[in-house]
């Protein structure tokens, strides 16, 4: 009875193990699937930056500047890209031939124009479709210790044929290293290996040995696997000791022996039982179990293992997600940055110039609501800066009404008109005032408006759209319902997470995200339910303006008194934005010069002087503040410097330190002008 006693035990403790095992060793690969994932999901946009485009299709006009100018962003957004991430000891930018382009090494750009070590791969990766899945392979290298996972996408033009090639070389390092931290016990190890040949051994490789609970699950879509071993005998030691005590006992006590062998098979079922489950929910992705730390100590160490495991993985999931999110809007942003704040300036500022010139009062409502609409879009970029950067806002006394009157104004056109929506507008006549931005607290409004016309889009329904402010309980509400198709309960909370969209053609999914941001920001919040006609309806509840807080300064102001007479040379490689700053400076009276090209620049100072210099900060390879370094590092003449690199921290860090005004696009010709005339006063 007692060797039947242990050997039922032992069978049923190892099959437990065994299923532990198997359960941890399904929650390892699950998260070595998603690192190979996200592997793929960067590298395929990376790959749909426009920066690409615009360079090939400047080498196949041999412009060759113009495609320096391009493949230096490309270097610096690669490099950028590859110092967030660390996984990456090398990222290549190649041309259809193999040649280099751009070489990141270590986070770092290094020297290219070398010959890619790999042309076998490259041209895989050439016949590669727009809409295929990356490229990628196991290799081994000189430059690097250990074995890499070469990732590789084509640059396809608009004839799908490959004008260059992205190569991403991934180090395993980081997932070897989360791997060795899972154990079971003394002896259990976590291990990524490639995936075994079947044999009759079973899927397991030949240097693992044999006697020993393991478990193999392959990673789908690459040629790796994840293998968990431990020692059996981990399990059954105690097992065996108790039972040769109650073997040699058991003539004298064989009941009392009994006993204490079902207590304690007992005692070892239990927490492993407890753990089983825990593992099994842990493998479902549902990380917020604990185990009951009891038992004896060696278990009680491993349910503290399972704790402390389960812990790190929610944490590090969590942080992860939002990273790699955050990481590739702010890689997006960087890039395109200076490419839309320079188009976007010469349309804010001609607009601006012609609004106040003689023409019909219906053209210059036209234009009215042009420079209106640029302004609009400029404060949108500047918000999806605000979304990566987080900046505190400019807080004053806002009127909801008078908010909620500017975006209507804004949106009513495409409302009514475009449309064909019936606009309700129910404003709580007390006037009720909130501390707030007025322009982000109308950027929300207007994203708010944009959602509800396309839910009613396509709505075959009455088509209302209501607008409703109120002061009730202490709190300011603004409302914006509509009679659309709603939105499922489920997901009222998902909406407000970045990157979620239910459009499938268009849009990012940042609109509420940053719209609830905003709202956050002046201690408000924004929530969605059900509307009257099943529709839906936002709700925007903000605490009542503190007393203390002034009201918003005007946006229009005056320019400083002019000073007439002063020479000026303005630079910048954009025609429109040179053409535009000689406009603004010309009608205030300035003698200004405006050139495109910096190494002109550089010889005209040397010709000719002026009272001030205005130069872009970023023109390709010659620099805004290589004009200055030119004048001997001291401002004299006058400088200033213009931007469209919101994000360019380093570089207005570095003119605060010499005293020099910074001026981002697009901008105001007032704004502008007073940075103008505050330099060249004496």
């Amino acid at each position: 009875m007692s060797l039947c006693t242990y050997l039922t035990a032992r069978v049923v403790i190892l099959r437990e193990a065994e299923q532990g095992v198997n359960a941890i060793t399904q929650a390892a690969a699950a998260e070595v699937h998603a690192f190979f994932t996200q592997r793929i999901n960067e590298i395929d946009i990376i790959r749909r930056s426009p920066l690409f485009e615009d360079h090939f299709k400047n080498v196949e006009y041999s412009l060759r500047q113009e495609a320096e100018v391009y493949r230096v962003q490309i270097e610096g957004m690669l490099s950028d890209f590859a110092s967030r991430t660390r996984v990456y000891p090398r990222v290549y930018y190649l041309d259809p031939s193999g040649k280099t382009l751009c070489l990141i090494q270590d986070g770092k750009a290094v020297r290219a124009g070398g010959t890619f070590e790999s042309p076998d791969f490259l041209e895989a990766v050439k016949r590669m479709s727009a809409t295929g899945r990356p490229l990628s392979r196991t290799e081994r290298v000189q430059w690097y210790g250990y074995p890499i996972l070469r990732y590789g996408v084509p640059i396809l033009d608009t004839h799908g044929i490959a004008r260059g090639a992205l190569i991403f070389d991934c180090s395993l390092s980081s997932v070897h290293a989360f791997l060795g931290k899972l154990r079971l016990g003394i002896s259990g190890r976590v291990r990524l290996t490639q995936r075994p040949r079947r044999t009759r051994a079973g899927p397991f490789p030949q240097w693992l040995g044999k006697g020993l609970i393991a478990s193999s699950i392959p990673i789908s879509g690459t040629s790796w696997a994840v293998i968990m071993a431990v020692n059996p005998r981990e399990f059954t030691d105690r097992l065996t000791l108790i039972s040769t005590v109650t073997l040699f006992l058991s003539v004298l006590a064989s009941m009392l022996v009994i006993m204490i062998i079902t207590r304690q098979v007992r005692l070892l079922l239990i927490p492993l039982e407890e753990l089983r489950s825990a593992a099994k929910t842990y493998a479902s992705g549902h990380l917020d179990r604990r185990v009951n730390v009891s038992g004896p100590t060696e278990l009680a160490e491993l349910a503290q293992s399972f704790n402390a495991m389960a812990e790190n993985l929610r944490q590090r999931t969590a942080a992860l997600i939002q990273t790699e999110k955050l990481t590739a809007v702010g890689t997006l942003i960087g890039g395109i940055a200076h490419e839309l704040n320079n188009p976007l300036a010469a349309v804010t500022g001609f607009a601006e110039l012609l609004k106040d010139t003689p023409r019909t009062d219906e053209e210059r409502e036209d234009l009215r609501h042009l420079y209106e609409s640029s302004l609009r879009c400029r404060d949108i970029v500047q918000g999806l800066f605000q979304f990566v950067r987080q900046e505190q806002p400019v807080m004053a006394r806002v009127s909801v009404n008078d908010a909620i009157q500017a975006a209507l104004a804004l949106s009513e056109y495409r409302l009514v008109k475009g449309e064909g929506i019936e606009v309700v507008t129910e404003l709580d006549t007390s006037h009720p005032e909130i501390a707030a931005d007025f322009k982000l607290l109308q950027q929300v409004l207007v994203n708010l408006l944009n959602n509800a016309v396309d839910a009613l889009r396509d709505h075959s329904g009455r088509k209302v759209l209501w607008l409703r402010s109120s002061s009730t309980g202490g709190n300011v509400r603004i409302e914006v319902e509509d009679t659309g198709p709603g939105i499922a309960a489920g997901e009222r909370n998902k909406i407000f997470e970045p990157f979620f969209t239910k459009k499938t053609k268009k849009g990012m999914g940042l609109g509420l995200s940053i719209s609830a941001m905003i709202v956050s920001q002046f201690s408000g919040s924004l929530s969605c339910e059900e509307g009257r006609d099943r529709g839906a309806r936002f709700i925007a509840s903000f605490p009542p303006c503190p007393p203390g807080i002034k009201v918003a300064e005007a946006l229009r102001r005056t320019a400083d008194p002019r000073r007439k007479g002063a020479r000026i040379l303005v630079v910048d490689d954009e025609p429109d934005v040179a053409q535009l700053m000689l406009r603004f400076l010309r009608e205030d009276g300035m003698d200004v010069v405006a050139l495109t090209d910096p190494e002109h620049a550089k010889r005209r100072l040397k010709e000719d002087v002026f009272d001030l210099v205005i130069a872009d900060l970023d023109m390709g390879p010659i620099k805004g503040t290589d004009l200055l370094e030119q004048l001997g590092g001291d401002p004299r003449p006058g400088f200033m410097l213009v931007t469209g690199d919101i994000l360019n921290d380093e570089a207005k860090a570095w003119a605060s330190g010499r005293n020099i005004p910074v001026v981002t696009k697009p901008f105001l010709r007032t704004d502008f002008l007073r940075v103008v005339h505050r330099v060249l006063a004496p």
